[in-house]
């Protein structure tokens, strides 16, 4: 189908400019492909969105095999969940979530517990979501209150010497014409 659009858009481009009408539609063409591609390998997996999309399909009841494919196909289909995906069709998804390493071991690692021990899956995923935002929170948290240190020198330097040159600036200026004016006969 995007083959045919592709047709299409070289033959309007080609009646309407000529030579140069296909020549964009070919760079226009060509650079989107160059950047869905590049978007595929360079973005690093969103555990966080990947977590809710596997919680809406889980409330959605599918199975968590067909979570985390539907979960997969949303995101781009990232190597790391294709290859658990992949390894969980080899030797079954417990085992494959229990063997996974990298940026999914966590969420992995929960998953599988609570996929062995018969607990909501659902539940475990969300509270694997609750601990990392509260982790996420202690950490901004943390940047928040070392933030009043960082700026101590900035505003000593360069805040600091304006906001007195602003208010004592005109009062001593003032006491020099004053000075000048008695002096001058």
């Amino acid at each position: 189908m995007e083959g045919f659009a592709m047709r299409g858009w070289l033959v309007v481009a080609a009646a309407s400019l000529g030579w140069r009408g296909v020549v964009g539609v070919a760079l226009w063409w060509a650079m989107r492909w160059l950047r869905q591609t590049r978007s595929r390998t360079d973005q690093p997996l969103d555990i966080d969105g990947l977590s809710v999309l596997v919680v809406i399909g889980l409330s959605a009841s599918l199975s968590l095999h067909a979570a985390l494919e539907a979960a997969s196909k949303e995101l781009g289909e990232p190597p790391e969940l294709v290859d658990l995906l992949r390894r969980a069709r080899r030797a079954g998804l417990a085992r494959a979530l229990a063997e996974t390493e990298g940026p999914l071991a966590e969420l992995a690692t929960q998953l599988a517990r609570a996929q062995v021990t018969g607990a909501p899956i659902a539940l475990a995923v969300a509270a694997y979501l609750e601990t990392q935002r509260s982790a996420q929170r202690a950490s901004l948290l943390e940047a928040a209150r070392t933030l009043p240190v960082k700026l101590i020198i900035p505003l000593a330097l360069c805040l600091l010497p304006g906001f007195v040159l602003l208010v004592v600036g005109p009062f001593v200026l003032d006491q020099f014409i004053d000075l000048e004016l008695e002096l001058v006969p």
